[in-house]
Parts: structure tokens; sequence; C-alpha cells
């Protein structure tokens, strides 16, 4: 089932603003369906929606917008890479890259990875609370009309919805009266971000995979702790956040683990002591992530000879995935397609991980510890096929291929990635 974000502009004092619906009379929190073109992610589908509804509202403009939401974007480069890319380009081209050549998508998917978030039980309806103040006023209003109301009156401007839509709008003021979109004393998440500062910035001029708001609007819910860690730049958790840890999430990166640049070292050394000296901690792993931890726990990694991209089958191991306690809630599936992005793959695991899954082109596809706390794919649950195919086309027109090349890159993404592999990856993380 998709997910529906919406979007609650919060002053101070609690007063919170509903715009004009488009479609029908009346006003309302702004809000939309998270589809396969966010890559599930509610953080980008929260900037589409500014985006669409809200004319393009440019985060820079409000009191909310710091200098390091706004370092994601090298504003000077994307303007003549704008010019020279797309000023010629056809509307189709246009239409198609609009949400992921739009700089205020990198903006206000970072801001709402840093928003107060709360969702219902079962996960279908997501709200981020952007705490605006009242000089933020005048500039939304240029965007949109909007009728601002204590939060304590929300259901008055409702009565022509229906009951369902009316219970939403009564549980929004609890948690608002109660401050619960505030609280952050459930899990402990800690987001390891192994990009570069240079490539952790939108340009213009290349494609651009924002990991960080992909995984943070997939796997972050209300009263989750979130951290990111910037572990390129030797940033690590210190000892006292992982006594109460719940998990790492480790995403790919341009780098190999069998690298000897410093912060590789420190990572293995930093997974291997974690590991062993923190039994509560679990380790959702893709990729690069996968590939560090069965190296730092006594694994083998190696380059392939050459990089797979595109859509690949899994065939799952049912008697390995039924003896499992953390996935008995679960119908096994026996095959599924997985998006894949690597150079280098597992070739030896360490003693204790059990192979779940193989592909043609990699036997180590999909693995998890005896005891459970790791578990991981080499391939990319997180990128749905229509996210990975604008990707694909931004990095094509950034290295000049013509519209035909494109197409024809594009061709190894004709199926999707199934949902499937992303709950395997929610279930064991929230597990």
């Amino acid at each position: 089932m998709l997910s529906k974000v919406h979007l609650i502009f919060i002053l101070e004092n609690n007063d919170v603003l509903l715009f004009k619906r488009k479609e029908q009379n009346g006003y309302s929190f702004l809000h939309t369906k998270c589809t396969s073109d966010d890559t599930y992610s509610n953080t980008i589908c929260g900037s589409r929606i500014i985006i669409d509804k809200l004319n393009e509202l440019d985060l820079r403009q409000l009191s909310i917008c710091t200098r390091e939401i706004e370092n994601k974007v090298d504003f000077c480069s994307y303007q003549s890479a704008n010019q020279q890319q797309y000023s010629t380009a056809k509307e189709d081209v246009k239409k198609f890259f609009r949400y992921s050549r739009h700089p205020q998508r990198y903006l206000w998917s970072h801001y709402l990875n840093q928003a107060p978030l709360w969702n219902d039980d079962k996960e279908a309806n997501f709200y981020y609370f952007i705490q605006i103040k009242e000089v933020d006023l005048k500039v939304i209003q240029a965007q949109s009309p909007f009728q601002r109301l204590p939060f304590k009156e929300l259901v008055i401007p409702i009565q022509n919805l229906n009951q369902k839509h009316k219970d939403l709008f009564l549980q929004i003021a609890q948690v608002i009266e109660n401050k619960d979109y505030l609280r952050k004393d459930g899990k402990t998440i800690l987001y390891f971000n192994f990009k570069y500062e240079q490539s952790d910035r939108f340009y213009g001029m290349r494609a651009y995979l924002d990991t960080v708001s992909i995984y943070n609007g997939i796997y972050r819910r209300k009263y989750d702790d979130w951290r990111v860690y910037a572990v390129v730049k030797m940033d690590f958790p210190t000892e006292e956040i992982l006594k109460t840890t719940h998990a790492i999430v480790m995403p790919g990166s341009g780098s190999s683990v069998y690298e000897r640049t410093d912060w590789v070292v420190r990572l293995l050394q930093f997974l291997n002591n974690t590991y062993k000296a923190f039994p509560n901690i679990r380790f959702l792993s893709i990729c690069f992530g996968l590939q560090a931890i069965s190296q730092a726990l006594g694994g083998k990694v190696t380059h392939t000879g050459t990089f797979i991209s595109g859509n690949c089958q899994l065939q799952f191991n049912k008697e390995n995935f039924k003896q499992l306690k953390i996935f008995k809630d679960l119908q096994f599936k026996p095959m599924t397609i997985v998006n894949q992005v690597h150079g280098d793959e597992i070739v030896k695991t360490p003693d204790y991980f059990i192979h779940l899954a193989q592909s043609d082109s990699c036997y180590n596809e999909v693995l998890i510890s005896k005891d459970e706390r790791i578990f991981g794919f080499q391939g990319h649950p997180e990128y749905s096929s229509s996210y990975q195919l604008r990707f694909v086309g931004e990095y094509s027109i950034s290295n000049n291929y013509s519209v035909e090349q494109f197409l024809k890159k594009a061709q190894h993404l004709s199926q999707q990635n199934d949902p499937y592999n992303l709950l395997l990856c929610k279930v064991f993380l929230r597990g």
C-alpha cells in the first residue's frame, strides 16, 4: 500500500496553515501519495508537494533554511548546467526530469530529513511538521492562499470531509497538543554517509543520487532519533551513543572496502569492534555496506572485473529463509527483481553468515547473520526502477549521450524493482 505524505506548516504558538484545495472546495493540509517516482521516500515525496502545490517555494526565502541545507545545492553550477544542457531540450525531456533536476527537490528533502515527523500505526499517513515563524507567512502567502487556525479548531473547516478524514484531523490535533511529533524517545538509528563532500551536493552538471534523503524517507518513523554520520570525515558515534543504538544503516558507496584509505580502515575496525561489543545493535547493510561488514568480520571482497547495473533476478533459498525468526510472519517469495549498481562483490562470507539469495551475476546477493543482527543486499532495494531510470538519464545527458543512446542504456531497467525486497529491509530494521 502506498503511503500518503502530509506537510503541516505550524507556527511557534501552534497555529497551523491549511491550504486551499484546487480540486474541491475547502482547505486542508498539503498532501499526496508517495510513489515509485519518489523511490518510496517520504521526504522526497514531500519536496514534490512543495514544487507542485506551493509553486516551487524557495526554501532559502524562509527563516527555517540553514546554511548546511543551502549548501546541498551549488546554485551557480546549477544555473550554468541548466543553460548548457536543458535550454534547448524538448518539453517532454524537461517534464521527465522536472523533479530530479529541480534544486528545491534537494533543499526541501534535506529539510524534511530533520523535520519533526509523526505517522499512524498502519504507516498509511506520514506527517512532516514544518516549523515556520511569523516572518515566513508573507512568502508562503505569495505562493498559495491559506487559512490560519489554532490547532484546536482544525475540525471547523473540514465539515464537508468524510469521517475518515475528520478522524485524521482530530488525531493530528491531539498529536500537536501532546507534542508527540517532537518526541525522540523511540529507536536510535545511525545512518553512515559514505559520500565525499564534493559528491554530496547537487551541481546540475552530473547525475546525483540523494541517498541520505532516500534512506531517511524510506526508513525513519515517529519517535526515531535518526542521526547521520559523515564517516568519510572520520565521524563515528561515541560509545555512549552506541549503548542506546538500535540499528546502524549502511548504504552504497563509490569506494571499495579493500582500499587502504584512512576512513575505510577505520570503518572496518569500528564494525568489527561494535558488532562484538554491542550485541543489541543490528546492521542494515546495502551494497558497499554489506561488503564492509563482511570484510570486517572475516569475509573477502574483490572486484568483479566489470560493472553491473540495471535489473537483476534474485533466487531465494527457501530452506534458509524459513529458518529465520525475524521473517517468520512474511510469506516466502522464491524470486524477486532488484536493481544493481556495483563493481565489487563478496566472494567469501564470514562463517556465521547465512546465504539467502543469488543471481546470475553474483552468488552472495542477500545475506543474514545467524544471530539475525546483520542483514543486507548486494543490490539496491531502495532504488525504484523509475527513480534509477532518471539517474541513468541524468548520467547520459551529463556525458553528452544522444537520446537514442540513453534509451539503449535504459533497456536494462525494463523490469520494476520488487517492493518485497524493501519490505524485508523494513521488517529487519524495525524488528
